[in-house]
């Protein structure tokens, strides 16, 4: 991969923090330095892995409405996509079987 693909990726993925911030129902509530916090974070910690920050956020949608939840969150956040997908199946309760193979499907 040359360095003008990782640049773009970068630009692809600022954007979607950016407005996945501003239009998602919620998380367009949180304060200005909340959500300025949580773009420094992500951006930072993406590496080039778009799909790593997708699942931040969804995790993130799921503890809004508690701040204590998401500053959890955000201090747990995982170094890569493995540790991202172990996280993920960790939240799916053991007796929903069909979401765990939905997943890992």
């Amino acid at each position: 991969m040359n360095v003008k693909h990782t640049r773009d990726f970068g630009r692809d993925i600022n954007k979607y923090i950016d407005e996945k911030l501003e239009e998602s129902e919620e998380l367009i509530t949180l304060e200005p330095e909340t959500k300025q916090h949580i773009k420094g974070l992500l951006k930072a910690k993406a590496n080039g892995m778009f799909r790593w920050v997708a699942c931040q956020i969804d995790a993130l949608e799921c503890c809004a409405n508690s701040p204590a939840a998401l500053t959890r969150t955000l201090e747990m956040l995982p170094k890569d996509l493995e540790t991202t997908y172990d996280q993920i199946l960790e939240r799916i309760h053991p007796t929903n079987e069909r979401s765990q193979n939905t997943v890992i499907d």
